[in-house]
């Protein structure tokens, strides 16, 4: 709370009348309907009316304050000096059809329609970067993105899909990291 709560209290406006949520409230509301899983209809009452605590997290996340919030609370647990790097495929229910496929993170695989997760952890096993693309996308196109938050000096665990240019992510390296352990693809004959 120590790190939302400030970020908040800066952008937060004054606006409208009766009784103001607290902000530490309205937080651990949203962060319980999350955990919990349930309706908001269902958030106790000890948090605030539910429709305030959804209105504010809706406001927050047209305003695009939730991400800042999940980065400041990220940076703040971040552990350890090594970062693990990986994908996992997510397979797409049969139901889900939409306009566009690419915009909801979709793409056609052997396996049907599926959705690739990105991740990189920090020693504890703390999500400190998370990437959804479709499943047909390479690991190695989010390579870069995902490298970012590894900071100078700390070691990075990733496997050989992320190693297909082998000179880009070599300079990469060699600005922000101490090491990378990534096991270099092997020479094709083409």
């Amino acid at each position: 709370m120590e790190v939302i709560v400030p970020s908040l209290l800066a952008v937060e406006s004054k606006r409208g009348r009766g009784q103001r949520l607290d902000l530490v409230d309205v937080v651990c509301g949203i962060v319980y309907v999350l955990h919990e899983g349930i309706r908001w209809r269902a958030l106790p009452t000890v948090f605030g009316k539910w429709e305030s605590v959804y209105s504010r997290l809706y406001r927050w996340t047209k305003d695009e304050r939730t991400s800042e919030m999940f980065r400041e609370v990220v940076l703040a647990l971040k552990r350890g000096e090594l970062r693990s790097l990986d994908a996992s495929y997510v397979k797409v229910h049969q139901d889900a059809n939409v306009a566009n496929p690419e915009d909801e993170a979709m793409g056609p695989s052997r396996a049907g329609r599926t959705t690739k997760i990105h991740a990189l952890v920090d020693d504890a096993g703390h999500a400190v970067k998370l990437e959804l693309t479709g499943g047909n996308i390479n690991d190695c196109t989010l390579a870069p993105v995902m490298m970012e938050p590894v900071a100078e000096g700390e070691t990075l665990l990733a496997d050989k899909a992320y190693d297909v240019d082998a000179r880009s992510t070599q300079r990469y390296r060699s600005q922000r990291m101490h090491s990378a352990q990534i096991e270099p693809e092997k020479p094709r004959n083409l």
